[in-house]
């Protein structure tokens, strides 16, 4: 396929082209050309797979040019996919961009294409079957052709009460009935390390999922995870969502496949605050991050680019309207030691208060298990490794190379999990690896001495340590 880009410069031009465009069109269940031969579309799904009452949604179609004759079709801002439906489905306008480019599909070729166009939104109004039908729009030389296609879209208006299980298969969603507008849904099974029944295993193993949870505040994904690996719980706004059970359990020599996997889920709000973590933004764009454990009394902050160890006191708040509040004493890069305040409001405003200066929310997580987490900055240098241990067998990453003017390590990766082994890696700013348990590294800068002396340079990583001690070897036993 070439691709030949052109830009509409106003509403005006795009307006007239259009006008000219729906003028000229025959509208044609699978439109023949010339040779009797045909443009059709093969399939159709939506995206998301599964939908409930609320979400918006796009549809993916492939189609293919079973002519003899090379067709045109618009893309970027402008999709050649339209759709319409019956009155489950709201069609709503939003600003859209302009650009435009014309895409070429020849004869025996196939494409996958996406709708509708920018500045439309297909949102499912109501619960129920819904008939739509789907329009590819596409041109042979100055004529407008189009192929239509029939397809069925479900609609779940599935809810469920706070305090009650529900059960989720990936792609399906639930509604959380509270008064306020708060969706889970099951992306995905990251991981399924469990002990498989019949084995004998030294670590139980511990599976993860992927959850979208959709609010008031937009969308965030969240790790869920049942085992000796955590956490199994987590805190949105002001709710808790933990994960119950994962099934179906493995068993020797059998291979679960994704779409096997149900997971049962509680929303609650009757769970308190252990640690958690903030991230948020003032007025005049300042970020600040907020990591705090109330058995550790240990925390950090992240503060124009600056992290400061926490040392958390616990007061309750004065102000009603907060529901959270403590005092920390702050280590300085100097030092020196700040004593703070901070207050959460998690239910409705989502603001945090950090000496009295307002953060707005943007992504917030509440954990309540025993789980310990200590971060720190480590710099390693050519030859050396994150000193996790005396032993360089225990460590995470030994660097071998630096090279600063493309800003990336050549390393060596020891992971621990499911077994002992050593990889070559190279980490660009921002890679993140792992000992596949306990420890991350995450790579944010170099640093060399005063002169800039090639051989001082070091790699600057923030260092993420959880329960160190509870990553084992994984190793199977037959049972006699």
């Amino acid at each position: 396929m070439r691709y030949t880009p052109f830009v509409l410069i106003t509403i005006l031009m795009l307006s007239s082209i259009l006008s000219s465009i729906i003028t000229n069109a025959i509208a044609d269940d699978n439109s023949n050309v010339s040779d009797g031969s045909y443009v059709y579309i093969s399939y159709v799904e939506i995206v998301p797979s599964s939908l409930m009452v609320g979400d918006t949604f796009k549809i993916k179609a492939v189609v293919v040019n079973n002519s003899n004759t090379t067709i045109t079709y618009r893309g970027l801002c402008e999709s050649p996919i339209s759709a319409e439906f019956d009155d489950h489905v709201i069609v709503e306008h939003v600003p859209a961009c302009l650009g435009f480019t014309i895409n070429e599909l020849k004869p025996g070729e196939s494409v996958e294409v996406t709708g509708p166009s920018s500045g439309v939104v297909y949102k499912a109004g109501s619960a129920g079957l819904v008939k739509a039908i789907v329009t590819f729009t596409y041109y042979v030389d100055s004529s407008v052709e189009r192929a239509i296609k029939e397809f069925t879209i479900a609609i779940d208006d599935r809810s469920v009460e706070v305090d009650e299980q529900f059960k989720l298969s990936i792609g399906q969603g639930a509604r959380i009935r509270d008064g306020i507008d708060l969706a889970i849904r099951l992306v995905d099974v990251l991981e399924d390390s469990r002990c498989a029944e019949g084995v004998y295993c030294v670590r139980a193993g511990s599976v993860t999922i992927l959850l979208e949870v959709e609010s008031i505040y937009g969308i965030m994904y969240l790790e869920l995870a049942k085992g000796d690996r955590g956490p199994d719980i987590a805190r949105i706004m002001n709710y808790t969502i933990m994960l119950i059970d994962v099934q179906p359990y493995p068993k020797v020599n059998e291979r679960i496949e994704k779409d096997e996997y149900t997971v049962t889920l509680i929303a609650s709000k009757s769970i308190p605050i252990e640690h958690g973590a903030i991230k948020a933004y003032s007025s005049d764009g300042e970020k600040v991050i907020v990591v705090w454990n109330e058995h550790s009394k240990r925390g950090f902050m992240i503060s124009n680019s600056k992290l400061l160890r926490l040392s958390v006191e616990q007061s309750k708040c004065t102000n009603m309207n907060h529901d959270k509040c403590f005092n920390a004493v702050v280590v300085m890069e100097d030092g020196s030691s700040k004593a703070i305040s901070i207050a959460i409001d998690y239910n409705d405003s989502m603001e945090m208060l950090v000496d009295g200066k307002t953060f707005m929310v943007k992504r917030m997580l509440m954990l309540f298990n025993d789980t310990s987490i200590e971060y720190s900055r480590v710099m390693i240098g050519k030859g050396e490794d994150d000193g996790y241990s005396s032993s360089s067998v225990d460590a995470t990453l030994t660097v071998t190379h630096i090279d600063r003017s493309n800003g990336s390590v050549t390393a060596v990766n020891h992971y621990k999990y499911p077994v002992r082994g050593d990889r070559d890696v190279m980490l660009k700013l921002g890679d993140i690896i792992s000992n596949g348990c306990t420890i991350t590294l995450k790579l944010i800068g170099f640093k060399v001495d005063a002169e800039g002396i090639e051989e001082e340079i070091k790699a600057v990583f923030i260092k993420e340590v959880i329960d160190r001690d509870r990553c084992l070897m994984h190793k199977h036993y037959n049972k006699r």
